[in-house]
């Protein structure tokens, strides 16, 4: 039986050999650097990340008293750079599951991956709403009729609870619909109001209404995507677009489904 542990980019890779018999019984246990890995071969050859600089000792054993296998027997290790012409490839059978990385360990990795996320997205959810009802009360006990704008109370020794009441002002329907059941845009809406004004006040109501309403140019993405550079006006206004354009990557957004009853 060998060990190895080896070094490729960033990660660290140790390596345990043994005969398909004794692989079924070996247990190892690697600890170091404040970490503990416990992993049970189930194959000839296995292997396990390590976090970079790791150094510890690794401990092997033989619970069943395989042949040729020492009770718990213990070496060094450290992350040591060695040839990884044979570092171990496995059949690549998930999707987003590595070369290097034995199929069973992907998924047990990517399922407990799952769970950490959704338990914590549950947590996470329940305390903002725990948050906000304890919020409302707060505000209805210590400012029953609050103002616009920020507000005080003191509540001794210095400490004050500041309220920043905010009211918000939205222009339009987005649900309204016209006689034949059509959605009427928000922007229609505005500008029926803006021909009512300005008919009936003239240039006094236009320039009133350039104080009262204001429009924030929004790009359609998956228009903007759509133009084509082989067309010589698409790929000129896409040009001079991208001089004013900065796209960022969103906050990813996970949703779990489940099975759809049949």
């Amino acid at each position: 039986m060998t060990n190895r542990l080896w070094q490729d980019g960033k990660y660290i890779y140790f390596v345990i050999d043994a005969p398909n018999p004794c692989a079924l019984y070996v247990s190892v246990t690697i600890a170091g650097n404040g970490s503990l890995l416990v992993a049970r071969p189930r194959i000839s050859r296995q292997w396990w990340q390590l976090e970079p600089g790791f150094e510890g000792i690794a401990h092997m054993n033989n619970e069943q008293g395989a042949a040729g296998i020492g009770h718990n027997s213990g070496w060094g290790a450290s992350t040591v750079e060695v040839d990884t012409s044979d570092m171990p490839k496995f059949e690549v059978k998930y999707e987003g599951q590595s070369e290097f990385e034995e199929p069973e360990a992907f998924r047990l990795r990517r399922n407990a991956e799952i769970e950490t996320w959704l338990n914590n997205k549950q947590g996470a959810e329940a305390a903002v709403q725990l948050e906000r009802d304890s919020r409302a009360k707060v505000t209805a006990t210590l400012f029953p009729t609050p103002k616009k704008g920020t507000q005080r109370y003191d509540i001794g020794g210095g400490y004050k609870i500041k309220l920043q009441h905010v009211v918000t002002y939205n222009l339009g329907d987005k649900d309204k619909e016209d006689d034949n059941g059509n959605k009427i845009t928000i922007e229609s809406q505005v500008q029926a109001v803006e021909a009512v004004i300005v008919e009936k006040l003239g240039e006094v109501g236009a320039q009133m209404l350039k104080r009262l309403i204001r429009w924030k140019p929004e790009l359609s993405g998956s228009e903007y995507e759509k133009l084509d550079v082989s067309n010589e006006a698409e790929a000129f206004a896409k040009a001079e677009i991208a001089k004013i354009l900065t796209i960022k990557p969103g906050s990813p957004q996970l949703a779990f489904e489940e099975p759809k009853a049949r």
